[in-house]
């Protein structure tokens, strides 16, 4: 079993991180990092400097990304490695002797996402896997690698945006089932997402993420920037429910870190500070396992 977070999660412009001396996990939206059809080459490279900060020499490290281009196979795989060539990282994993881009294209919206990890994380042949759209909105990867001789299942996934909104609580319990059934009954997992909407968590009788339009509108109730004033939904708080009763902790909520939002940085972000950008982990079995 890895070692666990010793010390708070920090929060950096939207990648949450959970560090120790030994394993650092951040979880990234990179908002249309190099979409194609656009380009912002400032933005792009300060978010690529971002994850420069976030890797300390020497420590292994595993990202979960989200918003890659995914208009196809071949796009998403050029963002991810456009991204790991930028930051130092690595993202090409072994699948029947051929080796592979740990990135996936999106469903809808055409947003892809993907994984990377630092020289001293060694991907395990033939563990990519992955689902793209279809019961996706957008997509989950997975694979598994091996750090400091412990094996984990590192997976990045995109919940649905407000559109696809009545979807979350299945697809919740898809990727549930799927990371179970990948690293088996006793397999440690770590889990970066953008899951766009708040965590079911709770610090002392209250909820660890306040309802967000507690801190936008009105109480017990959630209005997106592109809806109607008069339109608002209810704070759905099920997929992370589904997540915790599947064995899934929060990570920042495990180890008391203060909260801190991941949303509400960008000058175009009309949603108010959130955090819907979450790690969550499963406990690796009490007896140890080798990496096979």
């Amino acid at each position: 079993m890895l070692p666990q977070p010793s010390g708070p999660l920090r929060l950096a412009v939207g990648g949450l991180t959970s560090i120790t001396d030994d394993f650092a996990f951040f979880t990234y939206n990179l908002c249309d990092y190099r979409r194609t059809g656009r380009s912002d080459e400032a933005r792009y490279a300060r978010v690529e400097e971002v994850i420069r900060e976030l890797v300390r020499p020497g420590t292994p490290t595993v990202g979960a990304v989200q918003e890659l281009p995914g208009d196809d196979w071949t796009s998403a795989a050029h963002g991810l490695g456009h991204l790991a060539s930028a930051t130092g990282l690595h993202c090409q994993a072994f699948t029947d002797g051929t080796r592979s881009a740990a990135a996936v294209p999106g469903g809808h919206d055409c947003l892809g996402l993907g994984l990377l990890w630092s020289a001293e994380v060694d991907p395990i042949a033939d563990t990519l896997r992955y689902i793209s759209g279809g019961p996706l909105w957008h997509a989950l990867v997975m694979v598994d690698l091996n750090v400091g001789g412990h094996r984990i299942s590192a997976a990045s996934y995109h919940a649905p945006p407000k559109a696809g909104r009545d979807r979350r609580t299945a697809e919740a319990g898809l990727v549930a089932t799927t990371l179970r059934s990948h690293a088996g009954d006793g397999g440690e997992i770590w889990l970066g997402a953008d899951w766009n909407s708040p965590s079911s968590r709770t610090t002392d009788g209250l909820y660890y993420d306040p309802d967000p339009t507690e801190m936008v509108t009105s109480a017990d109730r959630q209005r997106w920037g592109d809806d109607l004033p008069e339109i608002g939904y209810r704070t759905d708080r099920t997929p992370d429910m589904i997540m915790a009763d599947a064995g899934f902790r929060d990570a920042a909520v495990e180890y008391g870190a203060p909260w801190a939002p991941t949303t509400g940085h960008g000058p175009n972000d009309r949603n108010g500070p959130r955090r819907i950008d979450r790690i969550l982990y499963r406990p690796a079995a009490a007896a140890p396992g080798g990496v096979a």
